[in-house]
């Protein structure tokens, strides 16, 4: 049994989420993800904003804003990650498992317009 945690850093709109999918799709394992922005997707739905309801300019920054307004409070995005991977068991009986840790440059993100090119995502392999 092996597993592998792979540190996705990049700015919005990089290509995290897709990258994350297109290799679950390819990987024949078992593939966890997380991201820092999943407990304020959860937030942003008492909000009445879904997720599921497609990614526009105005979730992405009620998001941003949601996350950036929590790091201030406490650094929630971060101790969230941080409780949630010391719950977890790595290694739980899969031959193989990939897991994904993401995370946004938060300085990036707000030097870059909505409609300019970001940088790819580099996937940082532990």
């Amino acid at each position: 049994m092996t597993y592998h945690v792979v540190v996705i850093n990049g700015a919005a709109r990089s290509g995290k989420d897709t990258f994350v999918a297109l290799f679950k799709q390819a990987f024949a394992g078992v593939v966890f993800s997380l991201s820092t922005v999943t407990d304020v997707k959860l937030a942003a739905e008492v909000l009445g904003v879904y997720e599921s309801e497609g990614k526009t300019d105005a979730t992405r920054k009620l998001w941003s804003d949601i996350k950036d307004a929590w790091t201030a409070y406490n650094d929630g995005p971060f101790a969230s990650i941080v409780q949630k991977i010391g719950g977890w068991t790595f290694g739980r009986g899969y031959s193989t498992e990939i897991w994904f840790f993401s995370s946004t440059f938060e300085s990036q993100a707000r030097s870059r317009s909505s409609k300019s090119i970001t940088e790819p995502v580099v996937p940082r392999f532990l």
